[in-house]
């Protein structure tokens, strides 16, 4: 039994679904999700449930176009003494012929729309699965505790897409009248993207009682403007910020909170 066949048992016995990868990332794709909603009827709608996942990899197991590999090679201008059969044969001391100049200039003609067209299914294919997985979140099923931790889309070594605004503003107005959810967890979370959504979420949903946010961004203004909302909430308990770039914005916006709203359990 798989890491994931593991995670939706546990799910169907103990209502907490919880798929994290602890020592190395896991990954979730189109057919987890499939089998995770059908397990949806298995469940008692009366209860609450949990969804944590963390250092998760998302797969939409596209059929991508793949990317035509570039030719190496060094460009040079054609001489005034070469000849047109000189330009076309193959020269055996390593210089770059004509006919080598002009197909390679051709060939990066073709990548380019080939790159594009990639680039932009891969794209599609993100969205289409985030919608697939806001699907998990707006089921009949009450929540009671959400994380999404170091969930991405990952291109490469290097390049990750993490779930971010796109994915956090309709989650985030869904779980408004959300009343059975009593702890929230987004990471990374970029303030000055989501503060509209999560303003409206702390001002809607006053049942919340613990809140952790991994701020990547935002200035003094919208540092203000989640302090005046955390103070306002009746039932918090504790907001947790992690992963916070401390620069100058970010560092007055924690003085913010520290000297106007110190009553919250802030950390």
């Amino acid at each position: 039994m798989d890491a994931f066949d593991e995670a939706l048992e546990q799910f169907k016995r103990s209502g907490a679904f919880i798929y994290e990868g602890k020592y190395e990332a896991k990954y979730l794709n189109t057919d987890h999700i499939t089998r995770l909603k059908n397990s949806f009827n298995e469940l008692d709608p009366n209860k609450t449930y949990q969804f944590h996942l963390s250092n998760v990899i998302l797969d939409p197991q596209t059929n991508q176009v793949t990317p035509v590999r570039r030719r190496q090679s060094t460009r040079t201008s054609r001489s005034n003494s070469s000849s047109s059969s000189e330009g076309a044969s193959d020269s055996s001391n390593g210089t770059i012929s004509y006919r080598d100049i002009v197909w390679t200039e051709r060939l990066e003609q073709f990548q380019q729309p080939v790159q594009a067209q990639a680039e932009a299914e891969l794209t599609r294919s993100r969205y289409k699965f985030e919608k697939e997985l806001l699907s998990v979140l707006k089921s009949r099923l009450a929540w009671s505790s959400i994380k999404i931790e170091g969930v991405c889309f990952q291109q490469g070594p290097e390049r990750k897409h993490y779930l971010i605004a796109r994915f956090h503003r309709p989650l985030l107005s869904h779980l408004s009248g959300h009343n059975s959810l009593a702890s929230l967890s987004l990471n990374p979370f970029f303030l000055d993207e989501g503060i509209k959504p999560l303003g409206k979420f702390l001002t809607k949903n006053t049942h919340l009682q613990n809140l952790s946010l991994g701020l990547t961004a935002g200035g003094p203004a919208d540092w203000e403007e989640l302090g005046s909302k955390l103070a306002k909430h009746s039932r918090l308990i504790q907001a947790n910020f992690e992963n916070t770039v401390l620069n100058n914005a970010n560092c007055s916006g924690l003085l913010i909170l520290a000297e106007n709203y110190y009553k919250k359990g802030i950390t």
